[in-house]
């Protein structure tokens, strides 16, 4: 089987280029935030990493099987077969995603306390008041 041509690699990473400028942006901010919020940080410091490796890998799976999984430098698997591997890849993704995006739920909403009044006490939403 003959390596992909630098083409072929750029043109895997190109769905992910909006994403990744967004990944890294995230990251950066979390790395810069981490004496305030340093649980934050954390879960989202490896949040960002698991959505950057899983592309990564998605990528370069795809771009080393498909030519052996469908026979493009000879032979090949049967078509089930190379659906079954796809799948597999496929699920395996989804739920390395998932798994990232749990982490930035918790980040967001798991360490959220209410605000203290002037005596100390915490606020509850009777006290708020309606909404305007």
């Amino acid at each position: 089987m003959n390596p992909p041509s630098l083409l072929s690699v750029l043109s895997g990473f190109l769905y992910y280029i909006p994403y990744m400028i967004v990944w890294a942006v995230g990251f950066i901010l979390a790395i810069v935030r981490w004496q305030r919020h340093p649980k934050v940080s954390l879960l989202a410091v490896i949040a960002f990493t698991i959505f950057f490796m899983t592309a990564m890998v998605n990528s370069c799976l795809r771009m080393w099987l498909y030519p052996w999984l469908f026979g493009e430098s000879g032979g090949g698997l049967g078509t089930t077969s190379a659906v079954l591997i796809l799948s597999m890849i496929n699920l395996s993704v989804a739920l390395a995603g998932a798994g990232a995006w749990v982490l930035v739920l918790i980040a967001i909403f798991g360490w959220r306390e209410a605000p203290a009044q002037a005596d100390g006490s915490a606020w509850t939403a009777a006290q708020a008041g309606p909404r305007r």
